[in-house]
């Protein structure tokens, strides 16, 4: 028996298909999470769980669209989980946050419980200890209290503290890819974004500039205009010319270059990718991280000051 949850932009697919004849049924159903005004389910990802082997979990950054997936830059991370040991009860980190996604939809009031528990319940019979990296997701909602680190930007400052980086740089970037631009403010990009990003304590006493720490990257219109899909690319990167002509944004960007990847050079980016690297040792990055999130609050989460919440509008999940 193999059931699958494919989590997409703007909704969900729950594919379960019994046996391996041709002739069995399939049962598919669609089910689409409420999110706030302006939030989406943004979420890609693909969870094929073989009762009897292994699990498969796959998260990418192309939309379930012939174009994502064939004429486009996009970056993805697979990796299969076998079944825990009858006497193994402990959950992993990876785990608990994967089942504290699921888990979240049926407070929607759009997804049925018994889909979420069927879910939760074949998460929690593989062993994710072995993932090698973290999983990072954002759910719509004001969270306070211990739940703010556990999601958006929070959730990976907290990943980023426990981590041993180099604190003795002080000409490290972060470096930041996305296919869409909210209408982001310079202070939710200086004083928040770029700060949960450098957890140094160089930084941190001020002696680098925040313009000298972080590349936005787009392709240029030329770009587009020679490649592959021509205008059509434009498509894959709904940026409005008031988002992105601010001084805070064009005093950042970088212009995309993918020459050494051959062919793929014509293939406009649909990635969305954060990495941070030292300018002198360029080949050795500190940290990577690719999913579906784009550069916006409604993403990442926004701080509010007189709650102390940070508010996510949707959902997003990424390693």
């Amino acid at each position: 028996m193999r059931d699958v949850l494919v989590a997409r932009r703007a909704s969900m697919v729950i594919f379960i298909k019994s046996g391996a004849e041709e002739s069995t049924r399939a049962i598919i159903r669609w089910v689409r999470p409420m999110t706030p005004p302006y939030g989406t389910v943004h979420s890609k990802a693909v969870f094929t769980f073989c009762r009897s082997a292994g699990c498969r979990v796959f998260l990418h950054t192309a939309n379930d669209d012939p174009n994502d997936c064939e004429l486009r830059t996009e970056a993805s991370w697979c990796r299969e989980f076998f079944l825990k040991e009858a006497t193994d009860a402990r959950s992993s980190e990876f785990e608990k946050s994967l089942v504290e996604y699921f888990r979240h939809l049926h407070t929607t009031g759009r997804v049925p419980n018994a889909i979420v528990e069927n879910a939760v319940h074949e998460i929690e019979r593989y062993e994710f200890s072995n993932s090698g990296c973290a999983l990072v997701t954002s759910i719509p909602g004001k969270h306070t209290g211990p739940m703010r680190t556990k999601f958006g930007h929070l959730r990976l400052r907290a990943l980023l503290c426990d981590e041993d980086i180099n604190e003795s740089a002080n000409d490290s970037s972060v470096v930041v890819q996305f296919s869409s631009l909210g209408s982001i403010q310079p202070k939710w990009l200086a004083d928040l974004w770029l700060r949960y990003l450098r957890t140094d304590r160089v930084f941190a006493r001020g002696r680098v500039k925040i313009t000298d720490c972080i590349g936005l990257v787009l392709p240029t219109l030329a770009q587009m205009a020679n490649g592959v899909e021509s205008w059509a690319a434009g498509r894959a990167l709904p940026i409005t010319g008031r988002n992105v002509h601010r001084e805070h944004i064009t005093s950042r960007l970088h212009g995309w270059n993918c020459s050494k990847a051959g062919k793929r050079a014509v293939a406009m980016p649909h990635i969305k990718s954060l990495l941070r690297y030292s300018r002198s040792i360029p080949d050795q990055l500190e940290w990577v991280l690719i999913g579906s999130a784009n550069l916006s609050a409604a993403a990442w989460g926004a701080h509010r000051a007189s709650s102390g919440a940070l508010d996510i509008l949707s959902y997003e999940m990424g390693v």
